[in-house]
């Protein structure tokens, strides 16, 4: 198992918790880029607005901007449903190895 933090930037903490979300999911797959780029994962999350805007097709900004920069990578992403709708985790998980 790998583990991945950093720290928020300035702007960043001003930033809403659905915001938040999305960027874990951006920062932690640019960060494993080198693996990621080379064959298909999925991506599960046990938050609904990284699952939301991914799978959106109406968004504007900043909401915008971050799905398209992921258009690079063969994923699929699923929402992380546990019981009584909450994860202690919170975190997010990479599955590689997807057939077809």
């Amino acid at each position: 198992m790998v583990r991945f933090s950093r720290s928020l930037s300035r702007p960043e903490r001003s930033y809403c918790v659905s915001q938040l979300e999305l960027l874990d999911v951006i920062r932690g797959i640019h960060h494993f880029r080198t693996y990621l780029k080379i064959r298909q994962f999925l991506l599960h999350t046990d938050h609904s607005s990284p699952y939301w805007v991914l799978n959106s097709r109406v968004l504007a900004g900043q909401l915008a901007q971050w799905p398209e920069t992921l258009q690079d990578y063969n994923f699929e992403s699923r929402q992380r449903v546990t019981l009584g709708g909450v994860d202690s985790s919170g975190e997010m998980l990479l599955i590689f190895g997807l057939n077809g």
